[in-house]
Protein backbone atom coordinates (compact mmCIF):
# COMPACT_ATOMS: atom_id res chain seq x y z
CA UNK A 1 0.00 0.00 0.00
CA UNK A 2 1.70 3.45 -1.15
CA UNK A 3 1.54 5.86 1.37
CA UNK A 4 1.61 9.56 0.35
CA UNK A 5 3.16 12.07 2.96
CA UNK A 6 1.53 15.56 3.21
CA UNK A 7 4.17 17.66 2.67
CA UNK A 8 2.93 21.00 1.70
CA UNK A 9 0.00 23.81 3.58
CA UNK A 10 -1.88 26.81 4.02
CA UNK A 11 -1.66 27.72 7.56
CA UNK A 12 -3.55 29.76 9.44
CA UNK A 13 -3.39 31.09 13.21
CA UNK A 14 -2.81 31.01 15.87
CA UNK A 15 -5.63 31.87 17.42
CA UNK A 16 -7.52 32.14 21.32
CA UNK A 17 -7.68 28.77 22.92
CA UNK A 18 -11.45 29.43 22.92
CA UNK A 19 -13.65 29.31 26.30
CA UNK A 20 -15.15 26.61 28.69
CA UNK A 21 -17.62 24.69 27.65
CA UNK A 22 -19.92 22.39 29.02
CA UNK A 23 -17.80 19.54 28.08
CA UNK A 24 -14.69 21.19 29.79
CA UNK A 25 -11.86 23.42 28.03
CA UNK A 26 -12.15 22.50 24.44
CA UNK A 27 -10.53 24.91 22.00
CA UNK A 28 -12.07 22.35 19.09
CA UNK A 29 -15.19 23.48 19.48
CA UNK A 30 -14.56 26.73 18.69
CA UNK A 31 -14.63 27.33 14.55
CA UNK A 32 -12.54 30.69 13.32
CA UNK A 33 -12.23 29.02 9.58
CA UNK A 34 -15.28 27.77 7.77
CA UNK A 35 -13.96 24.23 7.16
CA UNK A 36 -16.51 24.41 3.60
CA UNK A 37 -14.06 26.52 2.46
CA UNK A 38 -10.35 25.88 1.28
CA UNK A 39 -7.62 28.29 2.40
CA UNK A 40 -5.53 29.98 0.47
CA UNK A 41 -1.80 31.88 0.79
CA UNK A 42 -2.48 35.78 1.49
CA UNK A 43 -6.31 35.31 2.97
CA UNK A 44 -6.95 36.93 6.20
CA UNK A 45 -8.76 35.30 8.87
CA UNK A 46 -9.76 37.27 12.04
CA UNK A 47 -6.69 39.33 11.55
CA UNK A 48 -4.32 36.13 10.61
CA UNK A 49 -3.09 35.69 7.16
CA UNK A 50 -2.72 32.43 6.16
CA UNK A 51 0.96 31.67 4.42
CA UNK A 52 2.69 28.31 3.02
CA UNK A 53 4.34 26.36 5.34
CA UNK A 54 5.87 22.91 4.40
CA UNK A 55 6.74 19.71 6.46
CA UNK A 56 10.28 18.84 8.02
CA UNK A 57 12.31 15.89 6.92
CA UNK A 58 10.23 13.50 8.73
CA UNK A 59 6.77 15.13 7.74
CA UNK A 60 5.83 16.91 10.66
CA UNK A 61 4.61 20.76 11.30
CA UNK A 62 5.97 22.28 13.56
CA UNK A 63 3.44 24.96 14.73
CA UNK A 64 5.81 26.18 17.65
CA UNK A 65 8.28 26.99 15.40
CA UNK A 66 6.23 28.47 12.85
CA UNK A 67 4.70 30.98 15.04
CA UNK A 68 7.39 31.92 17.06
CA UNK A 69 9.06 31.85 20.72
CA UNK A 70 5.95 33.01 22.26
CA UNK A 71 4.48 30.58 21.51
CA UNK A 72 6.79 27.75 23.29
CA UNK A 73 5.98 28.22 27.11
CA UNK A 74 4.78 24.50 28.50
CA UNK A 75 1.52 26.43 30.02
CA UNK A 76 -0.78 28.90 30.00
CA UNK A 77 -1.06 29.42 26.36
CA UNK A 78 -3.33 32.39 25.79
CA UNK A 79 -2.94 31.33 22.06
CA UNK A 80 -3.43 27.74 21.32
CA UNK A 81 -5.34 26.47 17.68
CA UNK A 82 -4.21 26.48 14.37
CA UNK A 83 -5.19 25.24 11.22
CA UNK A 84 -3.23 23.63 8.06
CA UNK A 85 -4.96 22.88 4.86
CA UNK A 86 -3.64 20.54 2.09
CA UNK A 87 -4.97 19.61 -1.30
CA UNK A 88 -4.12 15.96 -2.77
CA UNK A 89 -5.37 14.89 -5.99
CA UNK A 90 -6.82 11.14 -5.80
CA UNK A 91 -8.91 8.82 -7.94
CA UNK A 92 -12.38 7.69 -6.29
CA UNK A 93 -12.54 5.14 -3.87
CA UNK A 94 -11.49 4.21 -0.18
CA UNK A 95 -8.42 6.05 1.60
CA UNK A 96 -7.07 6.08 5.47
CA UNK A 97 -5.68 8.96 6.37
CA UNK A 98 -2.90 8.84 8.73
CA UNK A 99 -2.42 11.01 10.95
CA UNK A 100 -0.76 12.54 14.16
CA UNK A 101 -0.57 15.15 16.16
CA UNK A 102 0.52 17.07 19.87
CA UNK A 103 -2.25 17.89 21.34
CA UNK A 104 -6.06 17.83 20.20
CA UNK A 105 -6.96 16.82 16.40
CA UNK A 106 -10.13 17.67 14.20
CA UNK A 107 -10.29 16.48 10.54
CA UNK A 108 -12.46 17.92 7.79
CA UNK A 109 -12.09 16.02 4.13
CA UNK A 110 -14.03 17.88 1.62
CA UNK A 111 -16.05 20.33 4.07
CA UNK A 112 -17.22 17.44 6.11
CA UNK A 113 -15.47 16.21 9.59
CA UNK A 114 -14.01 13.23 9.75
CA UNK A 115 -12.40 13.30 13.62
CA UNK A 116 -12.55 15.00 16.42
CA UNK A 117 -10.31 13.96 18.85
CA UNK A 118 -9.76 16.93 21.71
CA UNK A 119 -7.38 14.46 24.10
CA UNK A 120 -3.61 16.22 25.07
CA UNK A 121 -1.39 13.84 24.55
CA UNK A 122 2.77 13.46 23.47
CA UNK A 123 3.14 13.02 19.86
CA UNK A 124 3.12 10.07 18.16
CA UNK A 125 3.44 9.52 13.76
CA UNK A 126 0.33 7.65 12.33
CA UNK A 127 -1.62 7.79 15.82
CA UNK A 128 -5.19 8.31 13.85
CA UNK A 129 -6.44 5.90 10.78
CA UNK A 130 -8.96 7.95 10.03
CA UNK A 131 -11.39 6.43 6.95
CA UNK A 132 -11.99 8.04 4.02
CA UNK A 133 -14.16 7.68 0.82
CA UNK A 134 -12.79 10.36 -1.77
CA UNK A 135 -14.31 11.35 -5.04
CA UNK A 136 -11.59 11.87 -8.01
CA UNK A 137 -10.44 14.95 -8.27
CA UNK A 138 -8.72 17.29 -5.93
CA UNK A 139 -9.64 16.37 -1.91
CA UNK A 140 -9.16 19.42 0.37
CA UNK A 141 -7.77 18.43 3.80
CA UNK A 142 -8.15 20.72 6.98
CA UNK A 143 -6.37 19.71 10.15
CA UNK A 144 -7.35 21.49 13.20
CA UNK A 145 -4.57 20.88 15.85
CA UNK A 146 -4.93 22.55 19.33
CA UNK A 147 -2.38 22.91 21.88
CA UNK A 148 -2.63 23.11 25.53
CA UNK A 149 0.83 22.13 26.80
CA UNK A 150 4.44 21.04 25.61
CA UNK A 151 4.54 20.66 21.61
CA UNK A 152 2.64 21.67 18.71
CA UNK A 153 2.61 19.41 15.86
CA UNK A 154 0.92 17.81 12.95
CA UNK A 155 1.87 15.02 11.03
CA UNK A 156 -0.43 13.13 7.93
CA UNK A 157 -0.12 10.74 5.14
CA UNK A 158 -2.96 9.09 2.48
CA UNK A 159 -3.52 5.87 1.50
CA UNK A 160 -5.22 4.11 -1.18
CA UNK A 161 -7.07 1.21 0.59
CA UNK A 162 -8.47 -1.51 -1.24
CA UNK A 163 -9.44 -3.84 1.40
CA UNK A 164 -12.78 -3.51 3.36
CA UNK A 165 -10.33 -3.35 6.44
CA UNK A 166 -7.43 -1.20 7.37
CA UNK A 167 -4.74 -3.01 10.26
CA UNK A 168 -3.40 -0.01 12.10
CA UNK A 169 0.09 -1.84 12.65
CA UNK A 170 1.38 2.17 13.81
CA UNK A 171 -1.38 1.30 17.06
CA UNK A 172 -0.47 -2.89 17.47
CA UNK A 173 0.34 -2.93 21.53
CA UNK A 174 3.10 -5.56 21.39
CA UNK A 175 5.87 -6.80 24.35
CA UNK A 176 9.90 -7.08 24.36
CA UNK A 177 10.68 -10.58 24.44
CA UNK A 178 13.59 -12.08 26.21
CA UNK A 179 16.42 -13.60 24.60
CA UNK A 180 16.27 -17.74 25.23
CA UNK A 181 12.89 -17.37 27.36
CA UNK A 182 9.86 -19.13 24.95
CA UNK A 183 6.85 -17.66 26.69
CA UNK A 184 2.93 -16.70 26.25
CA UNK A 185 2.66 -12.74 25.44
CA UNK A 186 -0.21 -10.52 24.64
CA UNK A 187 -0.24 -8.22 21.69
CA UNK A 188 -3.10 -5.98 19.84
CA UNK A 189 -3.50 -5.35 17.01
CA UNK A 190 -6.18 -2.43 15.65
CA UNK A 191 -8.18 -3.09 12.63
CA UNK A 192 -9.96 -0.02 10.91
CA UNK A 193 -13.22 -0.72 9.25
CA UNK A 194 -14.30 0.96 5.68
CA UNK A 195 -17.35 -1.44 5.42
CA UNK A 196 -19.79 -3.16 7.92
CA UNK A 197 -18.47 -6.73 8.10
CA UNK A 198 -20.43 -9.61 9.92
CA UNK A 199 -16.74 -10.88 11.30
CA UNK A 200 -13.04 -10.70 11.08
CA UNK A 201 -10.32 -13.39 12.34
CA UNK A 202 -6.95 -12.93 13.78
CA UNK A 203 -4.15 -15.24 13.94
CA UNK A 204 -0.34 -15.88 13.92
CA UNK A 205 1.24 -17.19 10.89
CA UNK A 206 4.51 -19.91 11.13
CA UNK A 207 6.76 -19.83 13.88
CA UNK A 208 4.09 -18.86 16.12
CA UNK A 209 1.31 -20.71 18.19
CA UNK A 210 -1.36 -18.67 18.57
CA UNK A 211 -5.73 -19.13 18.92
CA UNK A 212 -8.07 -18.13 16.39
CA UNK A 213 -9.46 -14.75 17.66
CA UNK A 214 -12.64 -13.94 15.50
CA UNK A 215 -14.40 -10.53 16.16
CA UNK A 216 -18.08 -10.12 14.97
CA UNK A 217 -20.08 -6.94 13.63
CA UNK A 218 -17.05 -4.66 12.52
CA UNK A 219 -19.27 -1.10 11.84
CA UNK A 220 -18.16 0.66 9.10
CA UNK A 221 -15.22 3.70 10.44
CA UNK A 222 -14.89 1.73 13.32
CA UNK A 223 -11.18 1.40 14.48
CA UNK A 224 -11.76 -2.35 17.19
CA UNK A 225 -8.27 -3.57 18.97
CA UNK A 226 -7.93 -7.28 18.72
CA UNK A 227 -6.38 -8.99 21.81
CA UNK A 228 -3.75 -11.87 20.68
CA UNK A 229 -1.79 -14.38 23.00
CA UNK A 230 0.85 -15.24 20.85
CA UNK A 231 4.02 -17.85 21.95
CA UNK A 232 7.16 -18.45 19.44
CA UNK A 233 7.67 -21.77 18.94
CA UNK A 234 11.53 -21.26 19.51
CA UNK A 235 13.11 -19.96 22.05
CA UNK A 236 14.08 -15.66 20.35
CA UNK A 237 17.57 -15.09 19.47
CA UNK A 238 19.47 -12.36 17.87
CA UNK A 239 18.24 -8.56 18.02
CA UNK A 240 14.46 -8.51 16.37
CA UNK A 241 11.71 -11.29 16.05
CA UNK A 242 9.12 -11.04 13.43
CA UNK A 243 5.35 -12.29 14.15
CA UNK A 244 3.56 -12.72 11.12
CA UNK A 245 -0.30 -12.41 11.46
CA UNK A 246 -2.85 -12.76 9.44
CA UNK A 247 -5.99 -11.17 8.91
CA UNK A 248 -9.17 -12.19 6.79
CA UNK A 249 -12.62 -10.15 6.96
CA UNK A 250 -14.97 -10.21 4.07
CA UNK A 251 -13.69 -12.38 1.30
CA UNK A 252 -10.09 -10.32 1.93
CA UNK A 253 -6.87 -11.61 3.60
CA UNK A 254 -4.55 -9.88 4.19
CA UNK A 255 -0.77 -10.78 6.25
CA UNK A 256 0.84 -8.33 8.26
CA UNK A 257 4.71 -7.87 10.19
CA UNK A 258 5.23 -7.29 13.90
CA UNK A 259 8.35 -6.57 14.79
CA UNK A 260 9.49 -7.65 18.68
CA UNK A 261 12.50 -6.28 20.10
CA UNK A 262 14.42 -9.01 21.53
CA UNK A 263 16.16 -7.90 24.74
CA UNK A 264 18.45 -9.60 27.22
CA UNK A 265 17.15 -11.65 30.68
CA UNK A 266 19.02 -7.89 32.39
CA UNK A 267 17.81 -5.29 30.11
CA UNK A 268 14.89 -3.00 30.32
CA UNK A 269 11.73 -4.35 28.32
CA UNK A 270 8.51 -3.93 27.59
CA UNK A 271 5.97 -6.28 28.88
CA UNK A 272 2.29 -7.05 27.87
CA UNK A 273 -0.92 -7.78 30.13
CA UNK A 274 -4.49 -8.45 28.91
CA UNK A 275 -6.63 -6.46 31.21
CA UNK A 276 -9.90 -7.57 33.24
CA UNK A 277 -11.50 -4.12 33.02
CA UNK A 278 -11.96 -4.09 29.49
CA UNK A 279 -9.90 -7.08 27.93
CA UNK A 280 -7.92 -4.90 25.68
CA UNK A 281 -3.82 -5.15 25.87
CA UNK A 282 -1.80 -2.36 27.85
CA UNK A 283 1.94 -2.63 28.06
CA UNK A 284 4.28 -1.30 31.13
CA UNK A 285 8.35 -0.82 31.71
CA UNK A 286 10.01 -3.31 33.74
CA UNK A 287 13.46 -2.94 35.04
CA UNK A 288 15.33 -5.73 36.75
CA UNK A 289 17.43 -6.17 39.61
CA UNK A 290 20.98 -6.71 38.83
CA UNK A 291 21.63 -10.23 38.75
CA UNK A 292 17.89 -12.13 39.85
CA UNK A 293 19.10 -14.93 42.49
CA UNK A 294 16.79 -18.04 43.13
CA UNK A 295 14.98 -18.55 46.04
CA UNK A 296 15.24 -14.02 46.89
CA UNK A 297 12.32 -11.95 46.70
CA UNK A 298 13.05 -8.37 45.74
CA UNK A 299 11.33 -5.32 46.12
CA UNK A 300 9.01 -3.17 43.44
CA UNK A 301 9.05 0.35 42.90
CA UNK A 302 5.92 1.52 40.69
CA UNK A 303 7.18 4.85 39.22
CA UNK A 304 4.21 6.84 37.77
CA UNK A 305 5.34 9.50 34.66
CA UNK A 306 4.07 12.83 34.33
CA UNK A 307 1.48 14.23 31.65
CA UNK A 308 3.36 13.67 28.26
CA UNK A 309 6.14 12.30 29.72
CA UNK A 310 7.98 9.26 29.05
CA UNK A 311 5.96 6.28 28.63
CA UNK A 312 8.10 4.16 30.98
CA UNK A 313 8.95 6.12 33.61
CA UNK A 314 10.79 2.76 34.84
CA UNK A 315 13.50 3.62 31.87
CA UNK A 316 14.53 6.23 33.51
CA UNK A 317 16.40 4.65 36.66
CA UNK A 318 19.52 3.44 37.18
CA UNK A 319 20.20 -0.75 38.08
CA UNK A 320 19.04 -1.67 41.46
CA UNK A 321 20.26 -4.83 43.24
CA UNK A 322 17.54 -5.20 45.48
CA UNK A 323 14.63 -3.44 43.42
CA UNK A 324 12.07 -4.45 40.39
CA UNK A 325 11.37 -0.94 38.80
CA UNK A 326 7.92 -0.79 36.78
CA UNK A 327 6.45 2.10 35.09
CA UNK A 328 2.61 1.88 34.19
CA UNK A 329 1.77 3.57 30.73
CA UNK A 330 -1.44 5.39 31.63
CA UNK A 331 -2.88 3.18 28.74
CA UNK A 332 0.18 4.86 26.24
CA UNK A 333 -0.69 8.41 28.20
CA UNK A 334 -4.27 8.38 27.48
CA UNK A 335 -5.80 8.63 30.93
CA UNK A 336 -4.55 9.87 34.31
CA UNK A 337 -4.30 7.30 37.29
CA UNK A 338 -7.70 8.03 37.92
CA UNK A 339 -10.95 5.51 37.65
CA UNK A 340 -9.36 3.53 34.98
CA UNK A 341 -5.87 4.77 35.02
CA UNK A 342 -5.99 3.86 38.91
CA UNK A 343 -7.11 0.35 38.06
CA UNK A 344 -4.25 0.10 35.24
CA UNK A 345 -1.49 0.51 38.12
CA UNK A 346 -3.56 -1.95 40.36
CA UNK A 347 -3.44 -4.77 37.71
CA UNK A 348 0.03 -4.23 36.72
CA UNK A 349 1.04 -4.70 40.31
CA UNK A 350 -1.28 -7.83 39.96
CA UNK A 351 0.47 -9.11 37.12
CA UNK A 352 4.46 -8.23 38.59
CA UNK A 353 3.73 -9.84 41.15
CA UNK A 354 2.66 -13.21 40.23
CA UNK A 355 5.18 -13.59 37.81
CA UNK A 356 8.40 -12.28 39.37
CA UNK A 357 9.99 -12.93 42.86
CA UNK A 358 8.26 -9.43 44.70
CA UNK A 359 8.12 -9.63 48.34
CA UNK A 360 4.79 -8.10 49.43
CA UNK A 361 5.68 -5.82 52.61
CA UNK A 362 8.60 -4.04 50.10
CA UNK A 363 5.95 -2.36 47.39
CA UNK A 364 6.67 1.28 46.84
CA UNK A 365 4.60 3.83 44.45
CA UNK A 366 5.78 6.90 42.84
CA UNK A 367 5.56 9.55 40.24
CA UNK A 368 6.33 12.88 39.22
CA UNK A 369 3.39 15.47 38.08
CA UNK A 370 0.58 13.83 36.79
CA UNK A 371 2.32 10.55 38.17
CA UNK A 372 2.41 12.21 41.97
CA UNK A 373 -1.12 13.41 41.88
CA UNK A 374 -1.89 9.20 40.85
CA UNK A 375 0.33 8.46 43.51
CA UNK A 376 -1.71 10.42 46.23
CA UNK A 377 -4.99 9.00 44.55
CA UNK A 378 -3.51 5.45 44.24
CA UNK A 379 -1.61 5.12 47.49
CA UNK A 380 -4.11 6.93 49.88
CA UNK A 381 -7.01 4.77 48.45
CA UNK A 382 -4.80 1.31 49.05
CA UNK A 383 -2.46 2.29 51.48
CA UNK A 384 -2.26 -1.75 52.56
CA UNK A 385 -1.01 -2.67 48.96
CA UNK A 386 2.45 -0.06 49.33
CA UNK A 387 5.25 0.12 52.19
CA UNK A 388 5.62 4.21 51.17
CA UNK A 389 4.64 6.49 48.42
CA UNK A 390 6.78 9.32 47.58
CA UNK A 391 4.49 11.57 44.98
CA UNK A 392 7.10 14.66 43.04
CA UNK A 393 6.11 17.81 41.92
CA UNK A 394 2.45 17.32 42.47
CA UNK A 395 -0.79 18.11 44.27
CA UNK A 396 -3.63 16.28 45.77
CA UNK A 397 -6.30 16.87 48.36
CA UNK A 398 -4.01 17.16 51.74
CA UNK A 399 -6.98 17.85 53.95
CA UNK A 400 -8.69 14.45 52.84
CA UNK A 401 -5.37 12.64 51.91
CA UNK A 402 -3.44 13.66 55.36
CA UNK A 403 -6.23 12.32 57.17
CA UNK A 404 -6.41 8.95 55.15
CA UNK A 405 -2.82 8.35 55.58
CA UNK A 406 -2.43 8.78 59.33
CA UNK A 407 -4.40 5.94 59.31
CA UNK A 408 -1.74 3.61 57.83
CA UNK A 409 0.62 2.50 60.46
CA UNK A 410 4.26 2.85 60.24
CA UNK A 411 3.96 6.19 57.56
CA UNK A 412 5.24 9.28 58.36
CA UNK A 413 5.70 12.88 56.95
CA UNK A 414 2.21 13.74 56.68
Amino acid sequence: MEETPLREFIVCGPFPHGSLTRNGFDPLLVEWVNPSEPLSEGAEVAGRKCFKASADASGVLDFAALFGESFKPFWRLEHGLAYAYAEVEVEGGSYVLLAGSEDGLAVYADGKRALLQPIARRFAPDFYAIPLRLKSGRARLLFKVSRLAGGWKLQAKLARVEAPFYVHTARAVKPDLVCGRREKVYVSLPLVAFEDLASATVRAGSGWRSSRVEVKRLRAGEEVPVALAVEPTQPPSGDEATLDLVVEGGGHREEVELKLRVVGEGEHRVETYLSRVDGSVHSYGLKPPKGVEPGREYGLLISLHGFKGHPYFSELYGEKEWLFVVGPSARDGEVPYREVGCLEVLEVLEWVAGRYPVDGDRVYLSGHSMGGYGTWFIGVRYPHLFAAIAPLSSRGDLSEDAARLRERRGWSGV
